[in-house]
């Protein structure tokens, strides 16, 4: 689970209090299980490409609908949600890339150095 992510929604559901459409409490806003299932997706899309993306942003929507269709949600509940488990993709999330570690020498006036670097 991403900390950001989690953060932003559970904070907006404590601080908001809005009430879910059956009336079961006061957390309805923003979708938390949106908000998850579109991270997740947007993780992968971000992080491998669109295509390998494809059924997880197909669960997304249908978990989305689900959240409508048993009253725990209305659609800016779950816009909010998938809102903000995309966006934390945009700002945390990078390309693979298979040039994620390097190992380097250097030799200067007689000193060596000899370095490693990991990027995640």
């Amino acid at each position: 689970m991403s900390v950001d992510r989690s953060c932003v929604t559970y904070g907006l559901k404590l601080g908001i209090n809005k009430q879910r459409p059956d009336r079961s409490n006061d957390n309805s806003f923003p979708s938390g299980h949106t908000s998850t299932v579109f991270h997740s997706a947007g993780y992968i899309h971000r992080r491998y490409g669109f295509k390998y993306s494809i059924p997880a942003y197909a669960l997304a929507g249908f978990t989305a609908a689900s959240r409508i269709d048993s009253k725990k949600h209305d659609i800016l509940d779950v816009i909010a949600g998938a809102a903000i488990g995309l966006g934390a993709n945009l700002i945390f999330t990078t390309e693979y890339s298979q040039e994620h570690m390097e190992l380097t020498y250097d030799n200067f006036d007689g000193n060596h150095l000899i370095g490693f670097r990991y990027k995640f």
